[in-house]
């Protein structure tokens, strides 16, 4: 799955890195990643935790979830660490698509006054 994604994500024009595991994604400088698009099965922490790891790590990313149906975080423990938005296994490319120019739009717009609590970036959403 990881391969068609990035291929995926790629042939839209975004830049992709992918790690295999949650530790690499935290070596990385935490102002060079944007938007991330994790699997809450990847190896090492598990669900929540994972989300609050990244989330401390990165607080100016959008962070997409990957989820099996049934396995989604509760509303209120997403909004809290910032889960901008799920997706569900199998994952639709075209719903992929419009999440990932959702988010470079909301990147893009200077007044993000006009975006409801859960469009902000997260270090902007008030809690």
């Amino acid at each position: 799955m990881i391969s068609t994604l990035r291929h995926f994500i790629t042939d839209l024009g975004y830049r992709v890195a992918t790690f295999p595991s949650v530790s690499e994604i935290l070596s990385e400088p935490s102002d060079s990643i944007d938007t991330i698009l994790i699997d809450l099965d990847l190896p090492g922490e598990k669900g929540i935790n994972t989300i609050r790891t990244i989330h401390e790590r990165f607080p100016d990313t959008y962070i997409l979830v990957i989820t099996t149906n049934g396995s989604v975080l509760p509303s209120e423990v997403a909004l809290s660490n910032d889960v901008y938005a799920y997706v569900s296994k199998p994952v639709r490319l075209g719903e992929l698509e419009l999440l990932l120019a959702r988010v470079l739009e909301r990147r893009a717009r200077p007044d993000l006054s006009t975006f409801t609590p859960e469009e902000q970036p997260p270090s902007r959403r008030k809690h």
